[in-house]
Order: C-alpha cells, then sequence, then structure tokens
C-alpha cells in the first residue's frame, strides 16, 4: 500500500535522519494528536530495517509505549502501513523475532537479561512524556547502542520533570500549524455562562485535587446540561470529569435533559462496547474520569467539555485533542469553555491549544529545555555536583534488587507524578535511601512496602498476647497487620 506523505511528515523524517546522521543518539518528534505520527514512524523504522529493495538490513527496531491499548494500536498500524509482519513481546511470546518489536515498557523491563545490549538499532518510545519514568530508564539504560526516537503530542509534564533523556527536538509541528494547514479542523471554543469557584478545592501531586473538585462540579450539573443543550445538543460530545462517581451522575441527569448519555472509566466492563456505539452515534454524548486522554481515537467528535480544570497543558492538550480529527462532514470542533473563578492555580486554557508556545524545530533544533548547544549551565553544573556529593552518601532505591521490584510493581499515573513531598524525604534518608531519583508515586510505594516489611514492637506483642492472640497469630504479623488488630481491639472497648 503506498502512502502519500503530508509536507510536514517528509520534513519530519528527513528532520529526524539528519539527526541522527550527524551523532544525535536520542531526538524527539512533537506531533499533535491526529498528526499521523505512525505515517513518519513506519518510514524511520524502515529505514532502520530494510534496504530500498525491501531486503532486511538485520537492524531491529523495538516499539514501547505504557499501555496495552497503545501497543495494540502500535502492532495494527504499523502492520498495515508497512505491510511488514511485527512481533509482539507478550505473554509467552518472547525472543523479538520479526524486525519490528511492539512491546509494553513494563514487559520489557522485565525481560532485559534475554536481551544484549545491542540487540535493537533503534528504540521508538510513544507517548514519550513518560519516558522520565524508572521503567523506562532501565531499559534505556540497558540497550546503550541503540537511538532513541521519542513521539509525544505534549512534551510538557505535571510534574515539571524535563525530558532531558532527549538530546534535541528534531522536529515539531504544532497544533495550530496543522489547524491552519488543514489537517486538523478549527476549534471553536465558546465561553460557557455559569462560573465555578474553586476557592475551596486543594492541590493534590502537582494539580488539582481530584476528590475535591467532583464535590464542586456536581451541584452544578444541571446547569452544565441546561448550557450543553442549548450550546451543542446536536453534536457528538466527550466531557471529562474529575471522578467516576461524577461521571456517573452526569450521564443520568444529562438522560432527563434528552441526550442519549453515557459514562465510562477504566474499571468499567463494559467501556470497549460503551465506546464502540458512541462511535456508532448510539450516544450523543459520553462522560468519562481520565479514560480517553491517550490511545483513544473517534474522529467523530466533535464537541469537548473539560469539566476536569488541571494546571496540566499536557494533560489539556490531550483532553482537547480528542476532538480535532478529520472526518467526513465534520466542520470544526467546538470547545465548551467554563469559567473556573480560583486564585491559587494557574489553569491550562484554550490559549494552550491555539498559542504558538514553542518555535517550530525543524532539523536539528535544540529542546527548549536544553541552553547553549546541550551544554549545562554553570548553575546546573554546580546542582548537578551537589546532588552527586550528597547522594554518595545515599543508595539509588533502583539499583537496589528489593526496591526495584517494589518500583516495577507500583502502579504510577506519570502524568500527575510530582517529586517526592518533604516528609517523604525525611523517611527515605532515615532509610539512606536517595529520594532525589524518585517521583512521588514511586517513593509512596517504597514506603508503603518497608512499613509492611516492618515488624511489631514487644509493647505490641505483649498487648497482643494480653488480649488472646496466640504466639503463632503474632508471629504471623506485621506492623500494619499488628496496628490494625489493636485498632480493631480498641474499638470493640477492650482495651
Amino acid at each position: 500500500m503506498e502512502y502519500k506523505l503530508r509536507p510536514y511528515q517528509s520534513e519530519a523524517c528527513r528532520s529526524i535522519m539528519a539527526e541522527f546522521e550527524q551523532g544525535t543518539k536520542r531526538t524527539l518528534l512533537i506531533l499533535p494528536t491526529g498528526g499521523g505520527k505512525t505515517i513518519v514512524l513506519s518510514g524511520i523504522a524502515y529505514r532502520f530495517t530494510y534496504d530500498r529493495n525491501r531486503n532486511p538490513t538485520g537492524g531491529k527496531v523495538l516499539i514501547l509505549a505504557h499501555q496495552n491499548i497503545l501497543i495494540d494500536q502500535a502492532a495494527d498500524k504499523f502492520q498495515t502501513v508497512m505491510e511488514l509482519p511485527v512481533f509482539r513481546e507478550q505473554g509467552r511470546q518472547t525472543g523479538c523475532l520479526e524486525p519490528v518489536t511492539v512491546s509494553s515498557m513494563q514487559t520489557m523491563q522485565r525481560r532485559l537479561d534475554r536481551f544484549p545490549s545491542d540487540f535493537f538499532r533503534l528504540i521508538i518510545i510513544d507517548e514519550a512524556h513518560h519516558a522520565m519514568s524508572a521503567g523506562y530508564q532501565r531499559i534505556l539504560e540497558h540497550f546503550t547502542d541503540a537511538r532513541v526516537l521519542g513521539v509525544t503530542a505534549t512534551p510538557d509534564r505535571a510534574d515539571g520533570k524535563k525530558l532531558s533523556c532527549f538530546e534535541s527536538v528534531a522536529f515539531e509541528y504544532t497544533i495550530k500549524q496543522a489547524i491552519d494547514d488543514g489537517y486538523l479542523v478549527p476549534l471553536k471554543v465558546k465561553r460557557a455562562p455559569l462560573t465555578i469557584n474553586l476557592s475551596k478545592v486543594r492541590k493534590r501531586r502537582g494539580d488539582i485535587d481530584a476528590a475535591d473538585l467532583g464535590s464542586i462540579i456536581e451541584p452544578y450539573l444541571h446547569q452544565i446540561a441546561e448550557i450543553v443543550h442549548d450550546m451543542a445538543k446536536s453534536r457528538r460530545t466527550v466531557c471529562f470529569v474529575p471522578l467516576i462517581r461524577t461521571a456517573k451522575k452526569a450521564a443520568e441527569i444529562f438522560s432527563h435533559y434528552g441526550f442519549r448519555a453515557a459514562w465510562t472509566a477504566g474499571e468499567d466492563e463494559d467501556k470497549t462496547e460503551k465506546l464502540a456505539d458512541f462511535a456508532a452515534g448510539e450516544y450523543d454524548i459520553i462522560f468519562n474520569s481520565m479514560l480517553l486522554t491517550e490511545g483513544w481515537d473517534c474522529p467523530e467528535t466533535d464537541c469537548v467539555i473539560v469539566l476536569r480544570p488541571t494546571m496540566s497543558r499536557a494533560l489539556y492538550v490531550q483532553m482537547v485533542g480528542r476532538g480535532l480529527r478529520l472526518a467526513s462532514g465534520k466542520k470544526d470542533c467546538l470547545l465548551i469553555d467554563f469559567l473556573f473563578q480560583n486564585d491559587k492555580f494557574t489553569l491550562a486554557s484554550p490559549k494552550d491549544i491555539l498559542g504558538d508556545n514553542r518555535s517550530r524545530s525543524g532539523g536539528g533544533g535544540m529542546a527548549p529545555w536544553m541552553t547553549g548547544g546541550g551544554q549545562q549551565t554553570d548553575a546546573e553544573q554546580r546542582l548537578a555536583q551537589a546532588l552527586e556529593k550528597a547522594g554518595k552518601k545515599f543508595q539509588d532505591p533502583r539499583e537496589i534488587e528489593k526496591w526495584r521490584q517494589v518500583l516495577e510493581n507500583a502502579p504510577i499515573n506519570e502524568l500527575f507524578d510530582p517529586p517526592c513531598s518533604e516528609g517523604q524525604k525525611k523517611k527515605l534518608k532515615a532509610m539512606k535511601l536517595d529520594a532525589s531519583v524518585l517521583t512521588y508515586s514511586q517513593a509512596d510505594a517504597i514506603l508503603k512496602a518497608a512499613e509492611a516489611e516492618r515488624m511489631p514492637s514487644n509493647a505490641m506483642r505483649w498487648r497482643l498476647s494480653q488480649l488472646g492472640y496466640s504466639d503463632e497469630e503474632i508471629a504471623g504479623m506485621n506492623f500494619p497487620a499488628a496496628r490494625k488488630a489493636l485498632a480493631k481491639q480498641k474499638a470493640m472497648g477492650r482495651w
């Protein structure tokens, strides 16, 4: 199957290969949702694995992502676009038997001992704003000889951590450019005549607290339904809300206003069927709690409502981007913008979609967080030296087998993962662990695991024995279990 590349896709391919040819090992491609990244990545992968006559060169390419839905999409699209076999490294399938392999980050980091460090010539990281996580870094540190290409629509991270594992931005094509060039539909913004006060909402893990947001948003749902009915009743709408509870309530309330409404979330067993029905036009609006920000495409979506205000530009762009793809008969995407009144948060807004916040970088442009041709500033060097000196006193938990296992198995939402809190740092330092290399969720996982290993004190053991617990029962308790047992007995009034 032949594909005609769009001009910016051709430029992206040339720029990426130019970066690698001039010695750059790790570079970044920034394309908006709907920008056709698969075409570009397929072309790059082909050049690393086949010659011009479609003969294998022996080179191997690894495509990594952090969600199964992204892995499935990569495998299906690469096989369709390239008309070449793609191997899925998952479950019992192992060995990377084809020139192109797709794998989840979680699977590959558990199987690194099966592959030599020079096994892959190229590693492609989908949704590369996650690449700074410990799992991805462990993979990149293993395959030291591989070139690395990261691709993302949103190189920003909510935790403020920069994508410093990439040396350059090979090519960037913004949402505004794609809209101006006709490759995404225009974004039409309407301000909703409703003000929602966020003064009582707290900040948590680098963004606005979802539980607080749910309590604030839910009393407004009837008014919101009336507004959406007036503004967008004839459109196919996706609405982002903070909680599953909020999504369920919203779907019920909107149905009373004449909408064919549904809700979904990661825990929803019927989500696949609901999303298929939404794509088929069976629903007018679907409410979701953080499920549809990555890896979901329904080009017919022509209205987006963000009832989950966020400080993260990356998250905001992901949400609004769900409605910008081209589709037959689709003229634009309506963004209904609610006014969130607050004096505490700097919220992402429509200007973050339409504003050209970063200058376009073609062929060799440096990442915006790099200075002086990629060299560190004096201040950065001093900070790095200070951290290195301090780090000698403490161990990197990622290099300790016990804690590495904990980090690998911990469920971590990297998009909302700020650095360690001060309280966590104190506890980790007491354990002689280097807190500077961990995020909030990673630190939390280690501290919980350490708590589970902690044994009851002698006083706790004595109290349990006095309450009738046998020596065998007490011996089988860790500190949290003993504390829970004592709390239960105290609640019963036994001491």
